[in-house]
């Protein structure tokens, strides 16, 4: 009988809803709309940034977030399902947060730069990476930096930082907005304002505009780039952005 009553509900959920996030597993009618009206991105067709519809109504995970979820359910916890490892999340998202240290054989930490008025879970440290003078060398099976470097100063610097913590084994997931039709990153270090950064950047705390050579850019810190395209084989329903690709990075 539970069965049964199983299959009606998902044929009622197909029937009235075209959407369903992976993360929470609710049938939606669609996804919320979310991003800036930035010119940059339409004329240089970003990925991962401009308006879009991406937000779920229920649990509120964006785009960027169900692919990282989806990254570690379907591929890396199911290789690694033995495995003890110790993972930094930078600038955690709430969701993907509570699912990785839902699994008992992560040893999570969280760390963001904290800035004033914002608000900040306790679990959540105060780090810089730029400088994660506090952590060894090797320390991190894992690494999440999801939409993070676009706000660095210097984000070289902080890609050689964010290798050394990485055991040689290790993974790092650095994921940033990027404009598809933009061969070379853009930055300028005399763009200053908020409302100058908006224009040339697409968001007003960005300090660059990502191009295609943002692979290149992590190489020259001493990664070793492997593009993953999973983003196409998911269903419409998930809300993902079928162009973002995931940047897994090796420290050897």
């Amino acid at each position: 009988m539970i069965h049964i009553l199983r299959k009606i509900k998902y044929l009622y959920e197909s029937f009235f809803y075209k959407n369903k996030c992976p993360i929470c597993n609710t049938p939606i009618d669609k996804y919320l709309q979310t991003g800036t009206n930035a010119n940059i991105w339409k004329q240089y067709d970003g990925v991962g940034a401009g308006v879009r519809n991406a937000v779920c109504p229920v649990c509120h995970s964006t785009d960027r977030e169900r692919l990282l979820y989806l990254f570690f359910r379907d591929y890396y916890f199911s290789e690694n399902k033995d495995k003890q490892i110790k993972l930094l999340h930078i600038a955690p998202e709430s969701n993907l947060s509570k699912y990785l240290m839902a699994h008992t054989n992560v040893e999570y930490t969280a760390g963001d730069k904290r800035c004033e008025g914002y608000a900040y879970p306790d679990y959540v440290q105060d780090v810089d990476i730029m400088d994660l003078h506090d952590i060894a060398d090797n320390t991190y099976d894992v690494l999440v930096c999801n939409h993070v470097l676009e706000h660095v100063p210097d984000d070289i610097v902080a890609m050689k930082e964010l290798r050394r913590v990485i055991k040689p084994d290790g993974i790092a997931i650095l994921q940033v907005p990027y404009a598809q039709n933009l061969e070379k990153t853009f930055e300028d270090k005399t763009i200053l304002t908020p409302e100058a950064r908006f224009e040339a950047y697409g968001q007003n705390d960005h300090v660059r505009l990502y191009g295609m050579d943002y692979k290149d850019r992590l190489e020259s810190a001493g990664f070793r780039v492997k593009i993953n395209e999973m983003s196409k084989d998911y269903p419409a329903k998930y809300g993902l952005n079928c162009n973002e690709n995931l940047f897994v990075c090796y420290k050897n």
